[in-house]
């Protein structure tokens, strides 16, 4: 896949997310739906979580001694829970940008390039992580040159050859790439302060801007690259 040519990015850059938001309007109810699973079970985990270690810090030693057996799993299944819900994310803002007509069904991770797809979503959340321990602009630049890869990666591209792609791509528009994802994650943040219902709202707009993103940066156009995915549903793929 070659990269678009350059200069483009720098007419739509900000337009990414209100062109995603206007999508999101067009068909909201699938969307919400399948944030809402997502948001009700991370709710769910950290809960549990919070109960474990109010056992660990009021309760007595075998309290605490079950607690801290308990919490590291309770985390992995929330870190996983989240990678995988990226994998299906993507590739419902991928059909959806590509002008289909998607169902709740479609945020469930399938096809053949599942595992690559949340294997880039926890390198690129690891990678972050480290360049944001040292400042919090280093892992937002991170996020901004790589996270458009992933759309790549969930098409079947392999993870080296996706990031390698999503940098060339991105790194001559780095300032207005950076901006859109610290606007995103703004948005994130704020919309996750109330019991997290912002998020039904935030999730869909940041996978839809990341798949407009990749639509943009990348050739041929997203709508080609979908076009032979397996929805795994008969009555989505339809054309809108």
């Amino acid at each position: 896949m070659a990269v678009s040519p350059p200069g483009r990015t720098n007419e739509v850059s900000f337009k990414w997310i209100s062109e995603a938001w206007q999508l999101f309007l067009k068909q909201p109810t699938p969307w919400i739906i399948a944030s809402a699973t997502v948001v009700v079970f991370v709710l769910v985990i950290d809960g549990a979580l919070y109960a474990t270690h109010q056992q660990i810090d009021h309760g007595g030693l075998a309290a605490a001694v079950t607690g801290s057996l308990v919490a590291p799993g309770l985390s992995a299944i929330l870190w996983l829970v989240i990678n995988v819900a990226s994998a299906g994310y993507i590739r419902m803002a991928a059909l959806h940008v590509a002008g289909k007509t998607v169902i709740p069904q479609d945020a469930l991770p399938a096809g053949p390039s599942v595992v690559q797809t949340v294997l880039y979503a926890v390198l690129l959340g690891i990678a972050s992580s480290i360049a944001a321990c040292f400042c919090l602009v280093p892992g937002l630049i991170v996020s901004a040159l790589f996270a458009p890869g992933i759309v790549l990666v969930s098409q079947g591209m392999t993870i080296s050859a996706a990031a390698n792609q999503s940098l060339a791509a991105t790194k001559p528009y780095l300032l207005q790439v950076t901006l859109v994802t610290l606007v995103l994650g703004l948005l994130v943040g704020i919309s996750g302060v109330v019991a997290g219902l912002g998020l039904l709202l935030t999730i869909p707009l940041v996978y839809l801007t990341l798949a407009v993103e990749a639509r943009d940066l990348f050739a041929p156009p997203i709508g080609e690259i979908v076009a032979a995915v397996d929805t795994g549903s008969p009555d989505s793929g339809s054309e809108i």
